[in-house]
């Protein structure tokens, strides 16, 4: 099978054909990377997390683990990374208390809140 690539803006583009997809069983709004790897792109299924890191240091945007959580220390709020967690080993030691994770969530998106001219 092949495509044309086309002009997008200052970019190119090319579509990807619905049964090159649907042959790869993925669903609609499944989270894609697309990779070139020796000359050939590569089309994979990821499991993107986004994780802020944890430290015992204490800063202003920084908020803190409390005693309900087996965890101890502070989140860092301005260390936001994203792993695909396909491509790792990790272990999820707890999850997150929903008032510390709405916490965390509101400064993350102050911080990255679009300013409006």
């Amino acid at each position: 099978m092949t495509t044309t690539m086309q002009k997008l803006g200052n970019s190119q583009e090319f579509r990807i054909p619905k049964m090159v997809l649907d042959s790869g069983n993925r669903s609609k709004n499944e989270q894609t990377i697309i990779i070139v790897d020796n000359g050939k792109l590569v089309i994979e299924k990821v499991k993107l997390s986004i994780v802020c890191l944890i430290t015992n240091n204490y800063f202003p945007l920084y908020i803190p683990l409390d005693d309900r959580t087996k965890t101890t220390g502070v989140i860092l709020c301005e260390h936001i990374k994203a792993l695909d967690l396909n491509s790792r080993t990790y272990q999820v030691i707890e999850d997150l208390l929903k008032d510390i994770l709405e916490n965390v969530m509101d400064v993350v998106y102050y911080e990255i809140e679009k300013i409006e001219d």
